[in-house]
């Protein structure tokens, strides 16, 4: 299907667009239509212009995010709306909702947006389908009733001749139509155009039957041509139809005879006409009506049509050449554009749509042979739908689906492909609780495959992963080395979207450090670059980073403020949880235990569903400080415990230190021993790490030890260590807590 088929039909009635328009003339009249409406047209073409699937005006959309192009174009259309209704109430109708793509349902929020502007929208849809805003306060939902008994027999009888119109033949149509208008027409209909009816008045038992007969009985050509129309979809367009119309004498006449037998409707569409099918049941049975073999080969006529008239742009068309070639026995073009529209619709953030076109190509290709050529097509049906099943959270299935080409890979694919595999095969082990050294060594062999080969961009990605990689691992510098080189790549290429992901890592590797200033310049870089492009996620993202580095800098209030702008942008499900979980570290901080213990339970149980081992270890890091705080030592214990055995597992150095001081932490007043045994761990691994803040954390802990122990002069030395520490790292918490520490000593 087309993502944002029924929003696509009513921008392009609005914009006053036919099918004979061409590129330049379908931009020149978007330009107009935006101007119309007191729209600035050089911020809002481009994005229309994609939107519509139309190739140039949109280059500086390249870099940025698939979800932030829809949510901008999103903005887009409701100014379009908004503006549009100011001169007069605007009226939208849209039929048969009951088939509208998962795309357009994600539009429910702008069109919430709306109440209070002078806006109808009429939607109609069967019974069954219920559109998810229905339950808003400004929506009115009217059922149509069946005719009554009375109406239905005045439309029988207005189309029934008095010899034909007997009170058997009527109470029998009656019956079977159930007052639906279309069926009373069509039995009437048919009642009307048979010879002899008979003295029950009996008539065909389905609606089906009715259509059916009636095509029978349309002269040959006639009937032809419905099919071919039926192939074509509810719409037909003249034009495609002429195309595959085989008579030089064209089928014009044909189609006044089965507009007069009210089968089709013309519908002016500029300078071409659209034949409409009168009800959708009459091209479900047309076209069910065909045997397989012309099945296919009309769906094969219609797609070498659209290639043909659409030659050089047949990117606006490319899910219906994707439909009409899958529907064929074209395989190679079935599956070549069904990948071609799976991309066009990722870029569309249409996901669901994109990821069924990537399931039919590779559907198609179970049924091809094992060629060379199929081998590099199911190679990238496999590869290119990485970005839609990351955006998915499908992150584990994806890897299995990704192992399971390896040997095509290794064995057919170009050294492009093979370091595209590599490179999101390595970064997806990165973030569903692979061993840190696994992702490394995928990465690092994306990054010398793109290296041999010139791939400055692939190479960029190896190196943003690879800079995760080490971060897991606990090599902070060599991830702060590999992200810099990564960012370098992304700012030349004005790389947004990547240039923002790599700034994450970046932030989060100095935070470890310690460097907080440096941490807070990632973040400032990364929050400017999602404002520059008004992106969602870019900055909901960005707020919540900034706000960690604040809150473990020491300045919970600040790094609260920042999770609540973060929050109050109602970003996707993913980043709000991560929103919430630096949100209840930071009450955990400011002193508000409780509170923040009962947010980060809340996110744990969430991250539950998840894969994402290593954003479920720092929750569970956090939310046993919180129970620390509390002084709830058993609980803390059990989760510690727990992500002790997580993190020695799979190699999440950092994490295995922090869980060792917790724990040396939870001991000290009850068992200095263990405590001390814990520290002394924790003080190894931090110092290999380089985490000079959960060092400074260590010491003040072995610092209560020694106290505990009557050892005032050691824990004097310990405090003092840590108090350098901290200065020297600008924390703004703990030094006044040490100092007022010292001088109890």
């Amino acid at each position: 299907g087309i993502p944002y088929l029924p929003v696509l039909e009513v921008l392009r009635h609005a914009c006053r667009l036919t099918d004979a328009d061409t590129p330049e003339g379908i931009a020149r009249k978007v330009r107009a239509g935006l101007k119309r409406l007191g729209i600035e047209p050089e911020g809002a073409l481009p994005y229309l212009l994609q939107f519509l699937g139309v190739k140039g005006e949109t280059d500086e959309l390249a870099m940025i995010s698939p979800d932030a192009i829809q949510s901008r174009t999103f903005e887009i259309l409701r100014r379009m709306c908004v503006n549009g209704s100011r001169p007069r109430p605007l009226v939208i109708a849209v039929e048969d909702l009951h088939w509208v793509d998962t795309a357009s349902e994600a539009l429910g929020a702008t069109i919430e947006s709306l109440a209070g502007v002078p806006l109808l929208l009429i939607l109609t849809y069967r019974p069954g389908y219920r559109p998810p805003w229905a339950d808003r306060s400004h929506v009115t939902q009217i059922a149509l009733q069946p005719l009554s008994a009375q109406e239905s027999l005045s439309v029988v009888t207005a189309l029934l001749p008095p010899e034909k119109a007997s009170d058997a033949v009527a109470r029998s149509i009656l019956a079977k139509a159930e007052g639906n208008p279309f069926f009373l027409e069509e039995l009437a209909r048919d009642a009307a155009e048979q010879e002899e009816i008979g003295a029950t008045g009996a008539t065909p038992d389905t609606i089906q039957e009715v259509l059916l007969a009636r095509i029978n009985r349309l002269p040959e050509d006639a009937r032809r041509l419905l099919e071919m129309a039926s192939v074509l979809g509810r719409e037909a367009s003249r034009k495609v139809l002429a195309k595959i119309w085989s008579d030089p004498a064209g089928p014009e006449h044909l189609l006044r005879e089965l507009t007069r037998q009210e089968l089709l409707y013309e519908r002016p569409s500029g300078e071409e006409s659209v034949y409409v099918f009168k009800h959708p049941l009459v091209q479900e049975v047309a076209y069910a009506s065909l045997l397989d073999a012309r099945r296919r080969g009309l769906h094969a006529a219609a797609g070498s049509a659209l290639e043909d008239l659409y030659e050089g742009r047949t990117h606006e068309v490319v899910e219906l050449l994707a439909h009409h070639f899958g529907g064929s026995d074209r395989a190679d073009e079935a599956v070549d554009y069904a990948l071609l529209a799976a991309e066009k619709a990722h870029r569309r953030w249409a996901n669901t749509e994109a990821l069924a076109h990537f399931e039919a190509a590779l559907r198609r290709l179970d049924t091809m042979p094992d060629s060379d050529a199929n081998r590099l097509r199911r190679i990238d049906a496999v590869v290119k739908q990485a970005e839609v099943k990351f955006a998915l959270g499908r992150h584990a299935e994806h890897i299995q689906s990704l192992e399971g080409i390896r040997g095509l890979v290794e064995s057919t694919a170009d050294p492009w492909r093979r370091a595209a595999w590599y490179y999101w095969t390595g970064f997806l082990h990165s973030l569903t609780g692979s061993r840190p050294e696994v992702a490394i060594a995928y990465c690092r062999e994306a990054a010398a495959i793109a290296d041999a080969g010139g791939f400055e961009e692939i190479r960029a990605f190896a190196e943003c992963c690879l800079a995760q990689a080490y971060e897991i691992a606990g090599n902070l510098r060599a991830a702060l080395t590999a992200g810099e080189r990564a960012l370098a790549i992304f700012e030349a290429h004005g790389n947004v979207w990547w240039a923002c992901r790599t700034l994450w890592v970046l932030s989060t590797a100095a935070l470890y450090l310690g460097e907080w200033d440096r941490s807070l310049q990632y973040c400032r870089r990364a929050l400017d670059l999602g404002h520059q492009v008004n992106d969602l996620r870019l900055k909901a993202v960005g707020l919540w980073r900034t706000g960690t580095a604040h809150i473990h800098r020491g300045d919970p209030s600040t790094g609260l403020h920042y999770c609540d702008e973060a929050l109050g942008l109602s970003p996707a499900p993913f980043d709000a949880a991560l929103s919430r979980i630096v949100h209840g570290y930071g009450l955990v901080r400011c002193g508000q235990a409780a509170a923040g213990t009962a947010e980060l339970r809340e996110a744990l149980t969430w991250l539950e569903r998840s894969q994402l081992r290593y954003t479920r270890s720092v929750t569970a890091l956090r939310l046993a400080e919180g129970y620390l705080r509390l002084g709830e030592l058993p609980p803390a214990r059990a989760l510690l415990e727990e992500v002790l055995a997580t993190t020695r597992q799979l190699g999440y150095r950092h994490f295995e230190g922090v869980a060792e001081r917790l724990l040396g932490e939870s001991f000290v007043s009850d068992d200095p021993a263990r405590a001390a045994g814990h520290l002394e761990n924790a003080m190894r691994i931090l110092e290999e790490v380089g985490a000079r803040d959960e060092i400074a954390k260590t010491l003040v802990n072995q610092a209560e030890v020694a106290r505990a122990a009557g050892d005032r002069l050691e824990a004097r030395q310990l405090l003092q260590r840590a108090l350098g520490i901290f200065d020297a790292l600008g924390a703004l918490d703990e030094p006044g807590r040490l100092r007022a520490a010292l001088a109890t000593l």
